[in-house]
């Protein structure tokens, strides 16, 4: 987890979205909505995605909690993708850089902890890297495609 403000972070997401204002517009939404927790997706099957949490105090920094990653057996299947060998290939690169790993017998469940901005980038690219060869239809041009906000 690491603090950024949020004109860095601005900056930081640029590239993943097609209009810079796009982050603010969001944060500003999930203010308004009386969140305090927004994630942002860089994938929706299987799900990878940034979790910030607000600081509604200052409202001028967010902290970024970390990469989500939850990937479960139907969106495997759905891909013709083998769940077992996505069980072995995540949990042997996963576990050992997440502060929360979850497996079931039908869903696996990340938490990657950042520590930076360029850090972040990088797992995110990993991560859609290495699902995608594992068979999961994942666009080669990362972008953020939606967001949702938690209280």
């Amino acid at each position: 987890m690491f603090k950024i403000s949020i004109r860095e972070l601005k900056n930081m997401l640029k590239q993943y979205v097609p209009k810079d204002y796009y982050i603010l517009w969001v944060l500003e939404e999930a203010i308004y909505r009386g969140s305090r927790y927004l994630e942002l997706f860089y994938n929706v099957n299987p799900i990878v995605s940034l979790t910030l949490e607000i600081n509604t105090v200052s409202g001028e920094e967010v902290n970024v909690q970390g990469i989500k990653v939850i990937v479960r057996r139907e969106n495997a299947e759905k891909h013709r993708v083998q769940w077992n060998k996505v069980l072995v290939d995540l949990r042997n690169n996963l576990l050992k850089i997440s502060i929360l790993y979850r497996e079931s017998e039908d869903q696996i469940y990340a938490i990657i902890d950042v520590k930076d901005s360029i850090q972040m980038n990088n797992v995110v690219k990993e991560i859609t890297h290495k699902l995608r060869d594992l068979g999961f239809k994942i666009p080669e041009e990362i972008k953020i495609i939606g967001y949702d906000y938690m209280e």
